[in-house]
């Protein structure tokens, strides 16, 4: 019992899922691996209306999943 406690705790210690859609979190979680190879993200905006999401959302997102790790 105590194990299946401990799964579910690690799984759900992010209201990441709560607060956003999916296409919001893969969007987030793509932003956030652009800001890692150091990509000019300004010159992709085409690539983020892909995800039919605000700017500040997709900051919000990997500012979230960095918190995470």
């Amino acid at each position: 019992m105590s194990y299946l406690c401990l799964f579910f705790s690690c799984r759900l210690r992010s209201s990441l899922w709560l607060q956003f859609k999916p296409h919001q979190i893969a969007g987030g979680a793509a932003y956030l691996a652009a800001k890692f190879l150091n990509m000019d993200l300004p010159s992709y905006q085409n690539v983020w209306q892909e995800f039919h999401t605000p700017p500040t959302v997709l900051q919000d997102v990997a500012q979230q999943l960095m918190e995470l790790f």
